[in-house]
């Protein structure tokens, strides 16, 4: 008769469960029926341990009951940097600000902010070097000049910005035009020499 090795099995579960996050807990929980029944002991157990009551927990809306467990300061952190969170997770943190009694309009400022400076793009450090290369022509200066003039950041809750600034990626399409014309001259070039 084959013996399980439960303390081995507890063992892996443990290491999966403390890389988890508490949304994808309260998932695992959710669906309960699909999981081992020691895992899900587990499980539950740590939920309780993080503070989580599972009695009279809202399993349909977990993203909100995440947000209930969150400080204050996690909260306006949320709020204000919306784009570094999932998508809904800034109008969940706004809730629950306003059900602790926070005045949001003063973090409204300071969001709008934020926002603006993801917009706005950083400056591009090697645009000297582009252009030296762009000069000399071929594929690097073609994947530079790229980079620069058409490069986005995506933040976490999916918005799409420029990585770059307006003045870098000027930059990047004249180094893009100057690397095609000075590839297609030495192209031109070597043609002729043979």
């Amino acid at each position: 008769m084959k013996t399980i090795d439960l303390s081995h099995d507890a063992d892996i579960f443990m290491e999966s469960i403390l890389k988890m996050s508490d949304k994808d807990l309260l998932s695992v929980y959710k669906q309960r029926s699909d999981y081992q029944p020691l895992f899900i002991e587990m499980v539950e157990n740590t939920l309780t341990l993080k503070g989580y009551d599972l009695a009279n927990a809202d399993l349909e809306h977990i993203d909100a009951e995440v947000i209930k467990k969150k400080t204050t300061e996690e909260l306006v952190e949320i709020f204000t940097n919306a784009t570094d969170y999932a998508i809904g997770f800034s109008e969940l943190a706004e809730t629950e600000l306003l059900t602790r009694g926070y005045d949001v309009s003063s973090l409204l400022v300071e969001r709008t902010d934020n926002k603006k400076v993801l917009k706005a793009g950083r400056p591009g450090r090697y645009i000297t070097v582009g252009y030296i290369i762009a000069f000399l022509g071929g594929l690097l200066a073609l994947i530079m000049g790229i980079n620069y003039a058409c490069a986005k950041y995506t933040s976490v809750s999916g918005e799409k910005f420029p990585k770059y600034d307006t003045a870098t990626r000027k930059h990047g399409k004249r180094i893009l035009v100057l690397a095609i014309a000075s590839t297609i001259f030495q192209l031109i070039a070597y043609a002729k020499s043979y």
